[in-house]
């Protein structure tokens, strides 16, 4: 979604606010827009309209995935367990969930012995997108019998999902298969490519990440180029961000160090307030100090 695009829908988004006809969802958008543009008042704003109402939950749970995508672990717990709190509060148990969530963070920005604990509250949940990242989570941080028993388990309670079918077991499957097996990525996802605009960038990325182990750069850098050109399809993902580094790796390999360092250096600023110990961070750093 282009800025354009997006200032359209924040201009259209405010007038139905003006007139009354504000809701979660659109506040959501618009808190959502902030955020993509770096309008941190908007976003603010949305925040603050939810303030001692039932939405308050939900609206956390809106800073909470943008403190995670710009890298701010320690303050997305915070909000994390604020957001559980109001939930319970609510009668609603978010934990298994919330913790998902966590997981998934951890797995991939690489501190997996983390993520692994947090996806063992997601094990036995039900829902679909608790076990998704779970299984993703354990997939991708290398424990492949888990995940695979989980992307099983999901089949049997939705044998009929198009979802759980064509997207979930399968990405969860090629997580598994990432880092043993990179070329078995892209055969397992081929099932799902008919729905890559609704896997939250998680297809485009396990493609991405596989094609760079097989040095395959400038297929690497198609799928990583294909999520920065469609943020709104996730707006609050953290693959977002960490595309740029694996778009800065793709060119890498092909040797173009000009479009390598103009990467890195995006992730970068979108990263300037990261937690600093965060290990692709540090990674990023120094292949970026290599290529000077």
């Amino acid at each position: 979604m282009t800025e354009a695009a997006l200032r359209r829908g924040e201009a259209a988004g405010l007038e139905a606010v003006r007139r009354g006809l504000g809701s979660s969802t659109l506040h959501r958008t618009l808190f959502q827009i902030g955020i993509a543009t770096g309008d941190l008042e908007l976003a603010n704003e949305q925040v603050a309209w939810a303030a001692g109402k039932p939405e308050e939950r939900q609206a956390t749970g809106w800073e909470t995935g943008a403190a995670a995508s710009a890298g701010q672990l320690r303050i997305a717990a915070g909000l994390r367990r604020r957001a559980v709190a109001l939930a319970q509060r609510a009668g609603e148990d978010t934990a298994a969930s919330a913790a998902a969530s966590d997981a998934f963070v951890l797995a991939v920005i690489g501190q997996c012995d983390a993520a692994r604990a947090e996806s063992a509250a997601a094990k036995t949940s039900t829902a679909t997108a608790t076990v998704a990242a779970a299984g993703f989570t354990l997939g991708y941080c290398g424990d492949a019998l888990s995940a695979t028993a989980l992307a099983d388990r999901l089949l049997e309670l939705y044998p009929r999902g198009t979802l759980e079918k064509h997207v979930h077991a399968p990405v969860i499957r090629a997580a598994a298969a990432l880092p043993q097996n990179p070329a078995q990525v892209l055969s397992l996802l081929e099932i799902a490519r008919t729905f890559d605009r609704v896997a939250s960038f998680r297809t485009q990325y396990l493609r991405g990440q596989a094609y760079l182990r097989l040095s395959r750069g400038p297929e690497a850098s198609a799928e990583f180029q294909y999520i920065l050109d469609h943020r709104g399809e996730d707006v609050l993902s953290v693959l977002y961000p960490l595309a740029y580094v694996g778009l800065a790796r793709a060119a890498t390999l092909t040797g173009d160090t000009g479009k390598a360092r103009t990467a890195y250096e995006t992730f970068f600023e979108m990263w300037k307030d990261a937690d600093p110990d965060i290990p692709i961070l540090r990674e990023a750093r120094q292949e970026a100090a290599r290529l000077k």
